[in-house]
């Protein structure tokens, strides 16, 4: 943590954290996205007997890590991964999602 004071976050999910190098003092009482994502690919397959998958992201840093862990998650189990974002400007959310959903479908 800064000034070398612990850091407990109940939110903070992304596993660029994880490096103790750089965040001696940090800790989480939540899990990472990896493993969460690594849950959700596990599952899609295992119990669902999925092969394909898709996700939709919201395009700022939390939705961009998310979408790469179960990128990397499912790939690993040999799923086959397709994702699309959309924006995160409340102006333009739904029209993105529908674009994105649409591009998904093609």
């Amino acid at each position: 943590g800064a000034l070398d004071i612990p850091q407990i976050s109940y939110w903070s999910t992304s596993t660029d954290l994880d490096d103790i190098a750089l965040y001696p003092r940090f800790m989480r009482t939540i899990p990472t996205d990896q493993a969460a994502a690594s849950s959700v690919c596990s599952f899609w397959k295992r119990q669902l007997g999925l092969s394909t998958v898709a996700v939709l992201y919201v395009q700022d840093p939390f939705g961009r890590a998310y979408e790469e862990a179960t990128k990397v998650a499912c790939l690993a189990l040999g799923l086959t991964f397709a994702s699309e974002g959309f924006s995160e400007d409340e102006s333009l959310r739904e029209k993105s999602i529908r674009d994105a959903v649409e591009s998904l479908s093609a």
